[in-house]
């Protein structure tokens, strides 16, 4: 699942509108018994509004919810 700087949900490419968003991660995690899934969002977004990403998973049965960041680098 990701979320843009402009609030735009996406599950895989799909565009979820956020009042359907915990009724399609039942459809999806309801029937898997891996119930991990990956958040990305954009760096411009509050941490806030992630949490809520990922409390509306945890709601909806996912179980592992992570979170993609961004791979340090080292300068040397």
């Amino acid at each position: 699942m990701s979320m843009n700087r402009s609030g735009v949900i996406r599950i895989n490419q799909e565009e979820i509108a956020p009042s359907h968003l915990i009724e399609r991660l039942q459809d999806i995690f309801g029937i898997r018994s891996d119930r991990t899934m990956f958040v990305q969002a954009d760096n411009a977004l509050l941490f806030n509004d992630v949490a809520q990403l990922i409390d509306a998973a945890k709601g909806a049965g996912v179980g592992r919810p992570g979170l993609v960041t961004e791979q340090i680098s080292s300068s040397r």
